[in-house]
């Protein structure tokens, strides 16, 4: 029996105090070929916040977490949170969090489970933690789920892959 395709490469959960820098994100993962839930694009009016949210967490091989302040402060990024830690109990890395205007201390006592995790942080640049997210997503070994994926952008990140090997191309 194959592996189960996924619709999305990455779901971000993040707190809408933090749009700019998500979209930002957001903006150099789909450059890079990447397919991207992002509630500002997936949602419209009438929509089941509830319903869209499972779809795009069920549908997704990764969930960025954008982990801030806000984020801590608010309950339906928990519930994401909460979501993509359920995915991950078949022992498969899905949540890859990026810290947000965050220190270690808050994080760890909001969740010492994240606290231990290796993240990316946007003090270090979006570019620099979107190069490092698309090396995860695009790694045949991440353990993710679903990790072959039909995506032409994918393709192309191979391509590019192999042409930086050879010291020909580079992703970013």
């Amino acid at each position: 029996m194959g592996a189960i395709m996924k619709r999305w490469d990455v779901f971000i959960s993040h707190a809408s105090e933090d749009k700019a820098v998500v979209l930002a994100l957001a903006e150099a993962l789909r450059e890079a070929g990447l397919q991207i839930w992002l509630d500002k694009q997936e949602l419209r009016i009438g929509d089941s916040l509830r319903e869209k949210i499972d779809e795009g967490l069920a549908e997704s091989r990764f969930g960025i977490v954008v982990l801030s302040p806000s984020f801590i402060a608010k309950r339906w990024p928990k519930r994401e949170l909460n979501g993509l830690f359920a995915l991950e109990e078949a022992g498969q890395k899905v949540i890859l969090p990026v810290w947000h205007e965050l220190d270690h201390e808050t994080l760890l006592a909001y969740s010492p489970i994240l606290a231990d995790r290796i993240a990316g942080n946007t003090s270090h640049g979006v570019a620099t933690v979107a190069h490092d997210i698309v090396r995860i997503v695009t790694d045949p070994n991440s353990r993710s789920p679903a990790v072959e994926s039909p995506t032409l952008g994918r393709r192309f990140i191979d391509m590019l892959d192999i042409g930086a090997d050879n010291g020909t191309l580079l992703l970013f």
